[in-house]
């Protein structure tokens, strides 16, 4: 299913979606998964560089360990508090940090976005960080696709995942 995923996800890409989405129980390998997105992505796109967004420091942990293993001759680095590991070819980085808009621009040439937890994504700090790299609005030259991971594509509150995920491409 794994392998089933991650070609769902750049299947849709190459049909010309922006932003699928995938939907994991817990356990099923997410951070995997996008780990093989972003290898097989990279090597398509040279050039551009992938930004990986979780909300806590345990997610960001292991998003970084994911991504060495998969792709050991990637530069992998952390934008995070302190850390400022801008120029890496993969860059994990909380949404926290990047609220900041100084620190959103010091990250160029993204062009894939993948966003772990995805059903947070609805929150204007993922607006923001979205919308920055042209992952939501209008299409221009330099924007960033996105993917999103989740267990849950449910929310508690009353905000709208529609407009942000445009489907779900794979499912366990």
């Amino acid at each position: 299913y794994q392998r089933d995923g991650v070609k769902a996800v750049l299947g849709a890409f190459d049909r010309g979606m922006r932003r699928p989405a995938v939907v994991w129980p817990t356990g099923a390998g997410k951070t995997v998964g996008f780990a093989h997105i972003a290898s097989q992505w990279l090597a398509a796109n040279p050039g551009r560089r992938v930004l990986a967004l979780a909300h806590t420091t345990e997610l960001v942990d292991q998003m970084i360990s994911k991504f060495r293993s998969v792709a050991p001759g990637v530069r992998v680095g952390r934008v995070q508090a302190h850390a400022n590991e801008t120029l890496a070819r993969i860059v994990c980085a909380s949404v926290q940090t990047l609220r900041a808009e100084n620190r959103r621009r010091m990250i160029r040439d993204v062009g894939l976005m993948i966003i772990d937890e995805s059903h947070h994504a609805a929150a204007s700090t993922y607006l923001q960080i979205l919308e920055h790299y042209g992952a939501l609005g209008p299409q221009r030259a330099d924007s960033a696709v996105a993917v999103g991971f989740t267990a849950t594509m449910m929310r508690g509150d009353d905000k709208s995942l529609g407009a942000i995920w445009q489907d779900i491409v794979h499912q366990v």
